[in-house]
């Protein structure tokens, strides 16, 4: 990665990092299913971000993959994994975190 480019990355790393502190602060007050469901979206797009920045600065090629092939939070958690993005333990997680989110999205009880 250009040194460049790499400056980017990390400037939108710091300014994740304190968009993340606000999203917790938000999630405090919902219920276990809207912290689930909501977790777990923000999560895929952070991932979605992360294969971004990492792939050709081409938008449309890019967003045609992570429309349709990488469009899915499995997939974008497998994708990641494959290229070293993320470590075993993060890519372990990530699939826990989106079992759950599934569970909770699919339940048409809801559960709280």
């Amino acid at each position: 990665m250009a040194p460049k480019r790499k400056k980017e990355v990390l400037d939108q790393v710091e300014r994740k990092s304190v968009d993340l502190e606000g999203f917790l602060n938000e999630l405090q007050g919902e219920s276990e299913r809207s912290s689930a469901i909501v977790a777990g979206a923000y999560i895929d797009e952070l991932l979605r971000q992360l294969l971004m920045n990492f792939m050709v600065d081409e938008f449309e090629i890019v967003n045609e993959l992570l429309s349709k092939p990488l469009g899915s939070f499995w997939a974008r958690t497998h994708a990641a994994y494959g290229c070293g993005l993320i470590n075993k333990e993060q890519f372990d997680i990530m699939l826990s975190i989106n079992k759950i989110r599934n569970a909770f999205a699919h339940d048409l009880q809801g559960r709280s």
